[in-house]
């Protein structure tokens, strides 16, 4: 629940109470944080973050650090936990518990009853400022330190203090060698707490690029005595001082260079959003999740290995512990015959002087022989593990390569595509618009076409009309006389020359529309013909994208046959590993049975005879991991060798050894 107080705080009185002071109260810092960060007080998330319990990455952290308050160790390791759930990158960063140890540190000491609340605040803060803008860009280029970050202090020292840039460039790794290693730790070992906490007052206050233009306003405060070292063990030394420096002419210098330095050059925006409420925590996605997931395999192979070496050192330290067990009892047994058989003893104590020698004298030279053939195998294995790691780089390279050409190949064909395709919406947009104007110009024609007609027609049936007045005045005029006798003949004659002229009219109008039809024929012949072409482009365009299509499919299938076949291999090789590594184990444990049954019969045969034995002396020797675990299958398969060697040897012993008491017991039989 958030605190009544809080309710009171303006960010506007806030940056007036720091400039006035230089710092926060401490006993409100932490209320002033939250309200200027505007954390969520997402609880149940916070407890659902909590209940998954410590992450597989730092159950060890309160056992390997040395940390006098277990319950400060404890805390840490449950806050680095919490990030590892939210994000798997924090479960793979080294650099990660130096960040986050101040702040866990700062809101363990602060009085308040309630623990979770604390505790959620302090992993609420953390998440704000990884992944909200603080440190955001840092995971961008994991597992590698923020060179983008880096290089754009480095510009910004260049721009405000060239010299001094330069000289960096006299160190190893040049700024970002210098800085990493102490912005990995927010400054911490170069600051009082009472600075660092001013520091970061200022950091929340102002925003996210504060930070990095302190960094750069912290060099060039000590720029007399940065451009007098000129060696990287003269500058370790100095820093490790750490150098006095006034925190608030820095933090005043910081302001200055960020007023002068364009927006362009400002290592990171100063705009930031903080983490939303709800009942989960937004994901943090900017990394790599593959070089994450790389990480994660990697240590779960490493541990894995290392549990089997501690197995397989259980079982050699069994076996030794074994074989001086039977080396004592052999010895106890042994003075007991010296005490019984002591005129024996003497009558051939020189015999025995001569066998030690030379037994002793075989021993040296076959631990020599061992050892020069030990160092040969690990020559040949050094140089085997170093071949294949280069063919690994190598393979890693070209595949690289390959896909970004693949990806260049897709995009450059992506493009031709889009502008084909626009290039056919164009071709057609501009066919329907010719369709268009053509239809158009048709019916003009064809208005133009029924309108002579029917002017022809009106003109022939005028015409016809005043010859057929003409015709009667005419006749009537010639007539008159005969007008009653000739009445009928010429009504009759009328009726068959209206008849012939309509005749004649319907075969003029079926002339012209018949020559109408074929001109709309043959237009509409030729819009088909230039359909029929727009078709016959648009089917040609589609299968050569249909053609490319189906070469970027058969590349992608190619493509992702070939990691297909590379899991494969790879899961062959796993498989391979644990079936040799299983081998060797039961080689091993077959070896140990098998020299326990010889040393119960040596013994069974030892109560049975009287004359004196010497013991017998096992010695088992562990090559010490002399390389990096990724080599640990070759130490394992050398140190199965030599137990396998030292138990034939052993063997061939207590073979030799039998022996000899079997002669001794015919002898004193005899």
């Amino acid at each position: 629940m958030a605190d009544p107080a809080a309710a009171s705080l303006n960010r506007a009185r806030l940056q007036s109470l720091l400039e006035a002071f230089g710092e926060y109260p401490s006993k409100y810092r932490l209320m002033i944080w939250d309200f200027l960060l505007q954390l969520p007080h997402n609880t149940s998330a916070f407890a659902a973050l909590a209940g998954l319990g410590l992450h597989s990455a730092f159950r060890e952290v309160p056992d390997r650090l040395p940390l006098v308050n277990r319950a400060l160790a404890q805390r840490l390791a449950a806050t680095l936990s919490q990030l590892a759930h939210w994000c798997p990158v924090f479960a793979e960063s080294t650099f990660l518990p130096d960040l986050v140890f101040p702040f866990v540190k700062l809101f363990a000491s602060a009085p308040s009853a309630q623990s979770a609340a604390m505790n959620e605040r302090c992993f609420e803060t953390l998440a704000t400022l990884l992944s909200c803008g603080w440190l955001r860009s840092w995971w961008e280029r994991f597992p590698h330190p923020p060179l983008g970050v880096l290089s754009r202090i480095q510009d910004v020292l260049a721009l405000h203090d060239a010299p001094l840039a330069a000289h960096f460039g006299t160190f190893r790794g040049g700024l970002a060698g210098v800085v990493w290693p102490h912005l990995a730790t927010l400054w911490t070992e170069l600051l009082p707490r009472s600075d660092w906490l001013r520091l970061w007052d200022h950091c929340i206050t102002a925003g996210p690029d504060l930070l990095y233009f302190f960094v750069a306003a912290y060099f060039i405060s000590l720029r007399t005595h940065m451009m007098s070292l000129d060696t990287d063990h003269a500058l370790a030394n100095w820093m490790a001082g750490p150098p006095p420096v006034e925190l608030g002419t820095v933090m005043q210098a910081a302001y200055q260079l960020r007023s002068r330095t364009p927006e362009e050059l400002r290592p990171v925006p100063s705009d930031w959003r903080p983490l939303p409420a709800g009942p989960t925590y937004t994901e943090f996605t900017d990394f790599p999740k593959g070089a994450v997931e790389l990480f994660a395999a990697d240590r779960a192979r490493i541990r894995d290995a290392e549990e089997a070496l501690l197995r397989r050192r259980a079982v050699v330290s069994e076996l030794e512990l074994r074989t001086r067990a039977v080396a004592l009892q052999a010895a106890s047994l042994s003075t007991e015959r010296q005490q019984l058989a002591a005129l024996e003893e003497q009558r051939r104590a020189m015999l025995r002087q001569l066998d030690a020698e030379a037994a002793n004298e075989m021993t040296r030279l076959d631990d020599r022989a061992k050892e020069e053939k030990l160092r040969q195998i690990a020559t040949v294995e050094r140089a085997y593990q170093e071949n294949l790691l280069e063919i690994r780089a190598t393979w890693q390279r070209e595949l690289e390569a390959a896909r970004a050409e693949i990806a260049h190949k897709r995009a450059l064909a992506a493009q031709q595509i889009r502008s084909r395709e626009e290039d056919e919406q164009i071709k057609t947009l501009e066919f329907h618009a010719q369709q268009r104007m053509r239809d158009m110009e048709e019916d003009v024609r064809r208005t133009a076409v029924a309108s002579a007609v029917r002017d022809e027609l009106v003109a022939q049936q005028v015409e016809a009309e005043a010859k057929q007045r003409a015709k009667m005045k005419e006749w009537e005029a010639e007539d008159e006389a005969r007008k009653l006798r000739q009445q009928v003949e010429m009504a009759r004659r009328a009726e068959l020359a209206l008849a012939a002229e309509e005749g004649a009219a319907r075969r003029a109008a079926l002339r012209e529309a018949q020559s109408l039809t074929l001109a709309l024929d043959d237009e509409l012949i030729k819009v088909d013909k230039d359909r029929k072409l727009r078709r016959l482009a648009e089917d040609a365009a589609a299968a050569t994208a249909e053609a490319r299509a189906a070469e970027e499919s058969r590349d992608a299938a190619r493509t992702a046959a070939e990691v297909e076949t590379m899991r494969l291999r790879a899961h062959a090789d796993t498989a391979w590993l644990e079936a040799e590594q299983l081998r060797r184990e039961q080689l091993l444990e077959a070896e140990r049975q098998q020299m326990e049954a010889t040393a119960a019969a040596a013994r069974e045969k030892l109560l049975e005879t009287e004359a004196a034995t010497r013991a017998i002396a096992a010695q088992s020797e562990l090559l010490e991991r002399r390389r990096a675990l990724e080599r640990q299958n070759a130490e394992e398969e050398s140190e199965a060798r030599r137990l396998m060697a030292i138990m034939a040897s052993e063997r061939g012993r207590d073979a030799a050894f039998v022996s000899v008491l079997a002669a001794k017991q015919e002898e004193m039989k005899v």
